[in-house]
């Protein structure tokens, strides 16, 4: 990796660490929330995941996706597919702002 896009990196991930994106959002409504010790699970989650993010770009990730086109639709479907899942899963289940829902 030349210094240029080492740079450009560097620069993108202090950013985007300490600016008030959606991640940070959620974390302090699950703190408000919830309190710490249940969102410490969070916290970690949401930093892990941006490491990963960075440290997969990185190492060239979007070269990969160039060569063998079919694993970024694949991705996407699986994504999308993950997401429906989760949004079913949280409708269906109980919830302390429903009446007679548990927490």
């Amino acid at each position: 990796m030349n210094q240029t896009a080492l740079l450009a990196l560097s620069a993108f991930a202090f950013v985007s660490s300490i600016t008030p994106g959606p991640n940070n959002m959620m974390l302090m409504a699950s703190g408000a929330n919830f309190g710490l010790r249940r969102t410490v699970p969070h916290a970690l989650g949401v930093g892990l995941g941006f490491m990963l993010m960075i440290v997969l770009v990185g190492v060239g990730l979007m070269g990969l996706f160039d060569l063998f086109p079919a694993l970024g639709t694949i991705l996407k479907v699986v994504s999308t597919a993950e997401q429906k899942s989760a949004i079913r899963r949280r409708k269906t289940r109980p919830s302390c702002y429903m009446p007679g829902g548990v927490a």
